[in-house]
């Protein structure tokens, strides 16, 4: 049995008061692992998985990297696009805005 390796991308934002960050683990295609960073203890904490695309340029990280503000696509259904705020490393939006 012939198995296909999977490339991940990974892209990180860093708190600027704390020793803190989140990391977007894309791949494999169109799904997105949220996790956090504690770089004191230099751990990962894994979060969420989300099928569809996050502009990880998009996103940013409050000081205290309690909270993300994160951009999403789905391509399909409704919403297509949304802006969201959310406690890491999960995606659950406690504030929404779509894209009309």
């Amino acid at each position: 049995m012939v198995t296909a390796d999977t490339t991940a991308r990974l892209f990180a934002i860093i708190a600027r008061q704390t020793r803190k960050a989140v990391v977007f683990r894309r791949g494999p295609s169109r799904t997105v692992l949220l996790l956090t960073w504690d770089l004191e203890s230099d751990t990962l904490t894994a979060g969420q998985w989300f099928k569809g695309r996050i502009y990880e340029r998009r996103c940013d990280l409050s000081p205290d990297g309690e909270l993300l503000c994160y951009f999403a696509a789905k391509h399909h259904g409704r919403p297509g696009t949304w802006t969201a705020i959310s406690r890491p490393p999960y995606l659950k939006a406690l504030a929404l805005w779509e894209k009309r």
